[in-house]
């Protein structure tokens, strides 16, 4: 009997620690499981994190994809159509390891077309005045603002484009108020080098002293961006300055009238062909004005042309000439649409565009010129055929595009894509040809 209880007593113990065993292994493996779950959680969010955000905000230039363009690990949306941008609204919460002044680091900022360096930072004076920076940091970034004078009614401000890593980006940034201003353009970062561009939409025509006077983030300012290979100034009228390219086809009504809210200089077949061809991109245009006789600028009474404004552009008062540091090397002239309004003849417009081509070759001789007409109008396609004929052509450096006028008149952001796909090809071919 009691050998029996021994065997039983013993074989209890087995069966024990047995499932004591084993349990303790359940528990083993059911704890690193929860383990790699939480990695796992941990790896999507992030990933989810940079997705969302770089959805939300980027689009290619052409209102396509771009995965293919860009080394950056943000990817754009894929949009066909246009889809109208959203509004940036400023943000003080967001708290940064660095601030870098302009004035203290001029060296590490490129800026493009008319904008100029002043003692509060650099000036954005018009269309698609641009400037560059590199950043090695992550996380979020912003740029600060300082605004002197600004129209602030509704529709009015200044409206700016960014390029993150070669991407422009959704949001249509909006500054509406004077003083010190912080627009945060990035989020989600990745910890590396970064590219930032920063172009103002709206044209010289409503004014305002608006400044990028420093740069935060959570790193370091890089090296500054070098120029590209070729340099292209854009010399026009409404539809080089934007004037309606924030319209879709169905919805034409201008609801605020005639302010920038309706104008993205950043958008038309000009910008849009040069970032196309990877160039640096200059805009000297502004609505109304004209090669013999447009409508406007007035000064003293007169009618100003773009022959009498080109070399101080965008100072209207003739007092200040502009200074190239870099002159360009191929010139786009795209005009005579204001001319014809105010009953200028074919010869007369002839005359104007050769005495303005020849304004231009006396700055490069070298230059390439491309007349481009049949945007607004097919009025100035004859005289852009006969000019290009006796200057000798593309033998010559003289190059032609002549597109069908735009249903709306001034081309809204969709025609500008496709007239921009148009004219890259033609951009191409001067490109080829420089010496």
């Amino acid at each position: 009997m009691k050998k029996t209880i021994i065997a039983l007593l013993v074989f209890s113990l087995a069966i024990c620690t047995l499932f004591t065993g084993c349990k303790q292994q359940v528990i083993t493996i059911t704890s690193e499981i929860t383990e790699s779950d939480e990695a796992s959680v941990t790896s999507t969010d992030d990933v989810t994190s940079t997705q969302d955000v770089t959805s939300d905000t980027t689009t290619s230039a052409d209102g396509g994809s771009e995965d293919d363009k860009s080394s950056s690990s943000q990817k754009p949306t894929s949009t066909p159509t246009f889809t109208p941008p959203t509004t940036s609204k400023e943000d003080t919460s967001v708290k940064f390891e660095n601030t870098y002044k302009v004035a203290d680091n001029k060296d590490a900022f490129k800026y493009t077309n008319r904008a100029t360096m002043a003692p509060q930072g650099i000036k954005f004076n018009t269309t698609a005045d641009g400037v560059e920076f590199k950043v090695n940091c992550k996380g979020q970034l912003a740029v600060n603002l300082t605004v002197d004078s600004l129209n602030t009614s509704a529709g009015f401000g200044m409206y700016f484009t960014v390029y993150l890593d070669g991407i422009r980006q959704q949001t249509r940034h909006h500054v509406n108020q004077k003083g010190k201003v912080e627009l945060l353009v990035a989020e989600g970062l990745s910890d590396g080098e970064h590219h930032v561009e920063i172009y103002r939409q709206t044209e010289s025509k409503y004014g305002g002293d608006v400044y990028l006077t420093s740069v935060s983030c959570n790193g370091t300012l890089g090296s500054k961006p070098a120029d590209r290979d070729v340099y292209i100034e854009f010399i026009g009228d409404s539809i080089t300055a934007g004037y309606g390219s924030v319209k879709d086809k169905v919805d034409m009504q201008v609801t605020t009238g005639d302010a920038p809210g309706i104008q993205d200089g950043t958008g038309t077949y000009a910008f849009l062909a040069a970032k196309r061809v990877n160039a640096d991109i200059a805009v000297v245009a502004r609505t109304g004005i004209g090669v013999v006789k447009g409508y406007e600028p007035v000064l003293n009474g007169q009618k100003q042309t773009m022959a009498e404004v080109y070399d101080y552009f965008p100072d209207l008062t003739l007092q200040n000439k502009f200074t190239y540091t870099r002159t360009p090397d191929i010139y786009v002239i795209n005009l005579g649409t204001n001319d014809l309004g105010n009953g200028v003849t074919a010869a007369q417009l002839e005359t104007g565009m050769k005495q303005l081509i020849n304004k231009l070759l006396g700055n490069n001789p070298k230059a390439k010129i491309v007349l481009v007409g049949g945007m607004a109008t097919s009025g100035v396609d004859n005289t852009i055929n006969k000019i290009y004929s006796q200057l000798g052509g593309e033998n010559a450096g003289i190059y032609k595009l002549i597109t069908k006028p735009s249903p709306n008149f001034h081309p809204n952001s969709v025609e500008h894509n496709e007239y921009s796909v148009q004219l890259t090809k033609v951009l191409q071919k001067a490109i080829a040809a420089i010496n």
